[in-house]
């Protein structure tokens, strides 16, 4: 497939659980965590509401390991990357 494809996203967002730091069989460091962006919808009868869409997000090798020393819930992230969708079969 050729053309002219982007694959490039940017969150603004909130931690909204404890990043997790794990590490793969073959010792590569994995971050895990999920960030939280707001948005306003409308709620019952008209009125405003506060929503958030949560979103994965995971680094990898020394970025995992650089961020997760500072990296912690309710902390304000931008995140810069590519999106992969991932389907599961039950």
């Amino acid at each position: 497939m050729k053309g002219p494809f982007l694959n490039k996203v940017i969150f603004v967002g909130i931690v909204a659980f404890p990043p997790e730091l794990k590490y793969t069989l073959n010792n590569i460091p994995v971050l895990t965590f999920q960030i939280k962006i707001g948005r306003t919808t409308h709620g019952e009868r008209g009125k405003p509401k506060e929503v958030y869409d949560y979103f994965p997000i995971i680094a990898w090798r020394q970025l995992a390991e650089d961020i997760s020393k500072a990296l912690k819930k309710n902390d304000l992230v931008y995140v810069e990357g590519r999106m992969r969708i991932r389907t599961y079969e039950k």
